[in-house]
């Protein structure tokens, strides 16, 4: 996206609609200028990786970028111009389907290029002690759909899974990474026991064909156990506790059974139940009051529930963090603290420009305020369009919603006094 004009507001921008694909952002953006025909703009390349989720033909949506420019100046103001939308033209885009000669017998589905390595530690125990065997799959490619490994017959062991983890390298513009399977193997015999190697079958596009990577064999060496020793002992995440040798029977009673000495209805936490119905019929009533009063009066209504409302966009802002959508959850926090002034307010705020937004507070709340409420709007209307920062960016964002949020309740709060 690029810009030659001056903005009166930060523009919107709505990234386009990847049905079809697997997505991973890019964290870092190219930002530039560039003359065209004499005109200097203003460039951010905003780009994705895409992975064809299926074969056949797949869409990619158009974006869009809403802006407003600046009028005519004046006095030392500026005033808001025309508001515009560009749009794109949809791309359509044709996934090959993966070629059937050539394919490997335990090809998973994993496409890319990718290395194979297999440690354990330790390399030597006594019998009935577990080892860990750390399995290792990097390379370029879509790692997160990378298929868990055949793990080779091992008759000798008892084999657990212990758990897996996987980190991203984007560098260069080309995604790829390291994911990790770890297994807990428990010799049951002593002596010299070797592993044999791991083996993933993988579609290397670059190279237009099917290939194989595995680990080297692995060799563990076993010494006996303690004499009559049964119990293996495994890591906190691959422990299985043992709760008998066989079907759990029912334990009788030690003696016999008495009827109590007291009935009942006699007791006193028995006669506090019967209050409950009673309290029900007076907090349904209350409820009902309540909502008919909210029926009668919209202004009232939009006014008590408006805290809530923006508590709810903050949660979907937070969500929106930890999912790395960052451009969502800057457009909840906006929703969030444009949606608390216009509702205790009684105005509709969804739509307003920043100028209209901040006349509305003029009246309202102190200079410091308004202030403070228009960086974390401009914050946020940069993060949509330019992708944002990192979590804690997005961290920091929802703390300084939260504390406009209480300051503009504090305001409101001492004006209705």
């Amino acid at each position: 996206m690029s810009t030659s004009r001056s903005l009166y507001q930060q523009p919107r921008y709505e990234p386009p609609d990847l049905t079809g694909f697997w997505v991973e952002d890019f964290p870092e953006q190219d930002e530039y200028y560039e003359d065209v025909d004499g005109v200097r703009y203003h460039v951010i390349e905003i780009r994705t990786a895409l992975f064809g989720a299926s074969a056949g033909e797949a869409t990619i949506g158009p974006a869009t970028l809403s802006y407003r420019t600046e009028g005519a100046p004046f006095t030392f103001f500026s005033r808001p111009g025309s508001q515009r939308t560009l749009t794109t033209n949809p791309i359509a885009v044709e996934i090959l389907p993966l070629p059937a000669d050539g394919r490997p017998p335990n090809f998973g589905g994993a496409v890319g290029t990718y290395r194979v390595r297999a440690t354990l530690d330790p390399t030597a125990v006594k019998a009935l002690e577990p080892s860990t065997l750390t399995v290792r799959i990097s390379g370029t490619g879509n790692i997160r759909t990378i298929p868990e490994p055949a793990i080779p017959d091992l008759p000798e062991f008892k084999i657990y899974e212990s758990g897996t983890s996987t980190s991203f390298d984007k560098g260069n513009w080309r995604v790829g990474g390291v994911k990790t399977y770890e297994y807990v193997v428990v010799p049951q015999t002593s002596g010299e026991k070797t592993i044999p190697g791991v083996v993933l079958s993988f579609f290397d596009p670059a190279a237009g064909e099917y290939a194989t990577a595995s680990s080297p064999d692995l060799t563990l060496a076993v010494a006996p156990g303690a004499a009559g020793e049964e119990e293996t002992y495994l890591p906190p995440r691959a422990r299985i506790a043992r709760v008998g040798r066989d079907v759990r029977y029912i334990h009788e009673p030690a003696g016999e059974l008495v009827a109590s000495a007291r009935p009942l209805h006699s007791r006193p936490w028995f006669l506090a139940l019967q209050l409950i119905p009673v309290a029900s019929l007076g907090a349904v009533w209350m409820s009902q009051r309540r909502r008919d009063r909210f029926a009668r009066d919209q202004g009232l209504a939009r006014y008590v529930q408006a805290p809530g409302r923006a508590r709810r966009e903050l949660k979907e802002a937070r969500a929106r963090i930890s999912a790395g959508d960052r451009s969502g959850a800057c457009a909840a926090i906006t929703r969030a603290i444009t949606g608390f002034i216009g509702d205790r307010l009684n105005v509709e705020a969804q739509g307003m420009t920043q100028g209209e937004l901040e006349a509305a507070l003029g009246g309202v709340a102190p200079d410091e305020l308004i202030a403070r409420v228009r960086r974390l709007l401009g914050d946020c209307d940069l993060g949509r369009f330019a992708g944002g920062g990192d979590a804690v960016e997005g961290a920091r964002l929802l703390d300084e919603a939260q504390a406009c949020l209480n300051a503009l309740e504090k305001t409101y709060v001492k004006r209705r006094r």
